[in-house]
């Protein structure tokens, strides 16, 4: 590790440390702070000024003088400050002078200009600099993210303008004949100015507590959580970065309330299954774990993209040539999983998303197999034997009948009513009742694609995903592999990559508004998810579980 990295790390970085962020986050900051010191050193320049003229104490060449050392130095120095470190990144040594540079330039222009003020302009002009420096010191220690050692050094470079200024102080009162005041009046301003820096440095050891409270509340095991993206019945999903690799990251923790042995299971179930999973149309998993304090976690590439629910809602159905190019990455994901022996059974546009990958757009990414089941398995303990497995409007009527009629024909009766949504922007059946919508799903025939989207469908397309959604499992294709043959054979012209990149960089800034109007939305409807609120739930569970129950 370089020195200047040392430097910083023992001076500065309120935030996990990361020489990057650390700097930029320094830099706004003292950014700010240079502003907020170059305005006050104007106001309290000219308020000054202006109160000496009105009761007659100064004249005009005083006023150039006084003038030009509060404006220019402790005005024009924050200001040009401001300026250079809004326009480029600086050094950790670079930002540490410019810290305490800010600071002095301030007390050094203020303690100039009331140095050179006469006798009758203030008769105890030392308080004012005092009072000046106490706001100067406190404000930095709130806004510049800093360790109590570096607020420290600052505060005590910040206090010696006002011991200056005590000097000059002192010695006048000891000529105008007020004895003792040479010694006790700069004595006054060394112990003004000590206790000034010591309340700075409390106050910023108290801002640097909560800052590393909060730090901690966001890491996770080596992970650093920023805000979260997603939730749903069994885990919320955060933006997160690796604390080494720095790599952006979605990392999913299993919420308080689900908690129990049931959710574990099928939380490391979907882990273990998609971990295996390598097709690259399947999202990837990094990482799995357990903190000390219980709560469990997996890491899992990061997708900046749109899901095909919020697509379709948002821009509408796709054209049969785009829709084709989806469903084939698709059912490639899931012939993998097919072959392996493994269903998916929660198919649905919510699951699958389009995204740009290694500069190439509209990879679909296939989500959530928190309800992935070995087909040789018998799925007991962990599913309630008449509980109701997937999303209405995606399962087939074997899995409606029966929470062990699942198999991949299933997986395919969901790619066919994932592809109709696609195409139509409606789900194949609808109803005002989650009872309704399954009923229909056992007894309805689906209105062909080409009546409810019009006639542009290929007829070839509308027949196959018609015969995909059969109420006979027997009649569809046996698994996603054979589906993908049977979408090639249809001889439909291919979504070109070109087509593909023009509508991502017309959509793109739309999608990612909508994205994230759709997060704050969600922390108005929901109370946002808080490690630490885990992690208290977690030891409430154990402290509350009697002997032979754990």
């Amino acid at each position: 590790m370089s020195t200047e990295t040392t430097f910083i790390r023992s001076m500065f970085a309120s935030v996990p440390f990361d020489t990057k962020e650390a700097n930029e986050l320094l830099r706004n900051r003292l950014s700010f702070f240079a502003g907020i010191a170059a305005a006050t050193s104007c106001f309290v320049t000219l308020m000054g000024i202006a109160h000496a003229r009105v009761v007659g104490h100064i004249d005009w060449t005083t006023i150039a003088w006084r003038g030009s050392a509060g404006i220019g130095l402790a005005a024009l120095l924050p200001g040009v400050a401001w300026l250079i470190l809004r326009a480029r990144a600086w050094s950790p040594r670079a930002l540490a002078f410019f810290d305490a540079g800010i600071v002095l330039a301030v007390l050094a222009g203020q303690a100039t200009q009331m140095i050179l003020a006469k006798r009758t302009d203030f008769a105890r002009f030392d308080l004012i600099i005092a009072l000046v420096s106490d706001l100067l010191l406190l404000s930095r220690a709130i806004i510049v993210p800093s360790r109590p050692k570096m607020t420290l050094v600052v505060s005590l470079l910040g206090a010696l303008p006002s011991v200056a200024v005590a000097f000059v102080v002192g010695g006048r009162l000891q000529a105008a004949g007020l004895e003792g005041a040479a010694i006790s009046t700069p004595l006054f301003g060394a112990a003004w100015g000590t206790g000034a820096s010591l309340l700075a440095t409390l106050a910023s050891q108290v801002i640097y507590g909560l800052r590393s409270k909060v730090a901690a509340s966001k890491k996770l095991g080596p992970y650093e959580l920023d805000e979260m993206i997603g939730q749903g019945g069994m885990g919320a999903v955060f933006l997160a970065r690796h604390a080494l690799l720095r790599r952006p990251t979605a990392v999913k923790l299993l919420l308080p309330e689900a908690m129990g042995t049931a959710s574990l299971e099928r939380f490391e179930r979907e882990v273990q299954h998609t971990a295996r999973l390598t097709h690259p149309n399947t999202v990837a998993i990094y990482d799995y774990g357990r903190t000390p304090n219980g709560v469990f976690y997996y890491a899992m590439e990061y997708l900046d993209g749109a899901d095909l629910q919020r697509l379709v809602d948002k821009c509408g159905p796709l054209d049969p040539r785009r829709a084709v190019h989806v469903l084939l990455q698709i059912c490639g994901a899931l012939a993998e999983a097919h072959g392996a022996g493994l269903v998916h059974r929660d198919l649905k546009p919510a699951n699958v998303l389009l995204c740009e990958r290694g500069g190439v757009a509209d990879v679909a990414k296939v989500l959530d197999f928190g309800l992935v089941k070995r087909l040789d398995s018998e799925d007991t303990g962990t599913t309630a034997q008449f509980s109701l497995i997937g999303t209405p409007s995606y399962l087939a009527p074997e899995a409606i009948l029966s929470a062990k009629g699942f198999d991949t024909r299933s997986d395919v009766y969901a790619v066919a009513a994932l592809g109709y949504f696609l195409l139509s922007g409606t789900a194949v059946f609808e109803g005002r009742t989650v009872v309704e919508v399954c009923a229909r799903h056992l007894t309805d025939m689906p209105v062909p694609l080409s009546v409810r989207a019009g006639d542009h469908i290929p007829r070839e397309l509308d027949a196959l995903l018609l015969q995909c959604l059969s109420k006979d499992a027997g009649e569809r294709p046996r698994d996603a592999a054979e589906l993908r043959q049977k979408l090639l054979a249809c001889c439909i012209a291919p979504w070109s990559e070109n087509e593909a990149t023009e509508w991502w960089s017309e959509h793109r800034a739309e999608l990612a508004r909508d994205a994230q109007a759709k997060r704050k939305s969600d922390e108005v409807k929901t109370v946002e998810v808080d490690v630490n609120a885990i992690v208290r739930s977690r030891t409430l569970r154990s402290s509350r579980t009697l002997p032979g129950q754990a």
